[in-house]
């Protein structure tokens, strides 16, 4: 396993990943957590941006999956996992009283819903709340 954070000061980047080697048997292991942010003025709309920003990317490395050979099933496992920990990440210090709020296990949605219904709703966020803090989707 590899961690790595870079932060640039107050008003900087901060990224991470959390990665091991890439195979169909590890993939749902395997999280892509990007942000930006500042705090002060109009936090809210950066955090939230930077939130729409790193489901998007999240998105993107699906299609780099898809394009190596994964399976559609093992690209759900993990989309949910990494939206989950993206999740995490926004919340802060808040994630763990929010743990249960919208934070479901690839295992309970497949009860539910189809791969591809897992898909798009991992890679969906609220176009309402991007709305209201000024946030693109």
């Amino acid at each position: 396993m590899e961690y790595w954070v870079e932060r640039g000061g107050v008003t900087g980047a901060i990224g991470g990943t959390l990665a091991g080697t890439l195979t169909q048997d590890n993939i749902g292991n395997t999280i892509l957590v990007a942000s930006t942010g500042y705090l002060g003025g109009g936090a809210a709309g950066v955090s939230r941006q930077a939130y729409v920003g790193s489901v998007a990317a999240l998105g993107s490395r699906a299609q780099s999956l898809r394009a190596a050979g994964f399976s559609e099933r093992a690209i759900a496992r993990f989309l949910v996992r990494g939206r989950n920990a993206i999740k995490d990440h926004f919340r802060g210090p808040f994630a763990r009283l929010l743990n249960r709020y919208h934070r479901p296990t690839f295992e309970q949605l497949q009860t539910v819903k189809t791969i591809e219904q897992i898909q798009a709703g991992a890679l969906r966020t609220n176009s309402g709340v991007n709305r209201i803090l000024g946030a693109g989707q």
